[in-house]
């Protein structure tokens, strides 16, 4: 990716600690998710609106 990512954004930060409840596994998991769908999508960034999209998906 070309751009960084917001992920130290008040909004972000606090959206992946929730998803994720805090547990660093999750985390990660949630991150790597949104990696590939930035890729996929051919995003330059992960973004709020990716993470959005795989927590369904990776978070059960």
């Amino acid at each position: 990716m070309r751009r960084p990512s917001d992920l130290a954004q008040r909004e972000t930060a606090q959206y992946v600690l929730a998803a994720s409840s805090g547990l660093t596994g999750e985390v990660s998991r949630l991150l790597n998710a949104a990696a590939e769908l930035a890729i996929l999508n051919g995003d330059e960034a992960v973004g709020l609106h990716h993470l959005e999209q795989v927590t369904s998906i990776v978070i059960q």
